[in-house]
């Protein structure tokens, strides 16, 4: 038979541990290469995981915080920063209750969400 090949926005598997590597660093440089990365893995594919789509947004967001970064080049207002942050919980949510609605008719995410247990 046929093998089925999968497709990623990532070359290997060493690009995929480069990016988790970076993207947890110390560093905001280094947090920095890693949100570009998934910024071009973003160009290449609609269907990144949510995990990692999220991470990377969480981290760019907190890259622009001045509470966690105080070498950013572009802080952002309290209220900017609480917006930002509020649309990165509602994405992993939303990616969270996605994966469950794929996999059922579906339902009001309120009901997915009890289901999960959430």
């Amino acid at each position: 038979g046929v093998m089925a090949v999968k497709v990623t926005a990532w070359a290997s598997w060493a690009e995929w541990s480069d990016v988790y590597q970076r993207l947890s660093a110390p560093e905001p440089a280094s947090r920095a290469i890693g949100v570009r990365r998934v910024h071009t893995w973003r160009s290449r594919t609609s269907r990144l995981p949510v995990a990692v789509d999220v991470t990377a947004s969480f981290v760019e967001v907190m890259l622009n915080d001045s509470a966690l970064n105080g070498a950013t080049e572009t802080p952002r207002s309290e209220h900017e920063l609480q917006l930002l942050y509020a649309m990165c919980v509602v994405r992993l949510v939303n990616g969270i209750i996605d994966v469950a609605q794929r996999h059922k008719s579906a339902g009001s995410m309120s009901i997915l969400a009890q289901e999960l247990e959430w």
